[in-house]
């Protein structure tokens, strides 16, 4: 009875054997199944960290980006600030100085009028007048040569004002279209010298002052205006040293 008994014992370890090997087969597949699925997944975190890594790098570089360009922005809103001031400060400066000028000359009728003298004899006024015209050109002058646009111009604009026929009006013409071309306004500063020519034809300031609107035309990039400038420069004043210098441009544009 034992010998049978073990006899079926052997029958089925036998039977339950290649059960056994089969599910331990079927556990390691699932197992190097289970690994691959991880390591798959293990892979498209890296590449989704990856990303997100590249992008935060991005981010940043757009923010320093942002922040130099807000800061230079800061530092050029400023400069433009302390540049206005300036040039408030010498405007005020040159009013005072304008101002100044007014009252002297009204000081001095007033003294000639409680003196009994007439208010101006054809001499003294002149000599007065040319005194403060050639003070108020020269402050305008002397704010160009500072680069003080708005200065200059308020400076020449009351002198052509007050002495339209004064020597040194075709000067000062041309010294308030300097002042547009000192500030980049080439359009304002091109028809500034165009009148020096039409106010002032017969003086030396202007073939130089057609030249200039020449020269702020091709800067302009307006080519046939810069030519039609210089052929007037060549052809109504060949003689001064602007026509020569008309003439070079002139063959250049060709």
């Amino acid at each position: 009875m034992a010998a049978a008994f073990s006899k079926n014992s052997n029958r089925r370890g036998r039977m339950l054997a290649p059960i056994a090997c089969v599910a331990l087969a079927a556990s390691g597949c699932a197992m190097k199944s289970d690994v691959r699925d991880l390591q798959v997944d293990l892979a498209g975190m890296r590449a989704q960290q990856d990303s997100l890594y590249r992008e935060i790098q991005r981010q940043n570089l757009l923010l320093a980006d942002s922040v130099r360009g807000g800061a230079e922005l800061i530092r050029n809103t400023r400069a433009q600030l302390s540049n206005q001031i300036r040039q408030l400060n010498e405007v005020v400066l040159s009013l005072q100085q304008l101002l100044g000028q007014t009252q002297q000359r009204i000081t001095e009728l007033r003294e000639q009028a409680d003196q009994g003298r007439a208010p101006a004899t054809p001499a003294e006024p002149a000599a007065t007048s040319d005194t403060a015209a050639a003070e108020l050109y020269r402050t305008g002058a002397t704010k160009l040569q500072e680069k003080s646009a708005t200065a200059a111009r308020l400076a020449f604009e009351q002198f052509l004002t007050q002495y339209p026929q004064h020597e040194l009006a075709p000067d000062a013409q041309f010294g308030l279209a300097e002042t547009y071309a000192l500030e980049e306004e080439l359009a304002d500063a091109v028809t500034q010298f165009e009148r020096v020519a039409e106010a002032y034809p017969t003086s030396a300031r202007a073939p130089e002052a057609l030249y200039r609107a020449g020269q702020l035309s091709e800067e302009r990039r307006r080519t046939s205006e810069a030519r039609t400038y210089y052929q007037r420069v060549v052809q109504r004043y060949a003689n001064s040293p602007s026509a020569r210098l008309a003439q070079q441009r002139l063959n250049r544009l060709r």
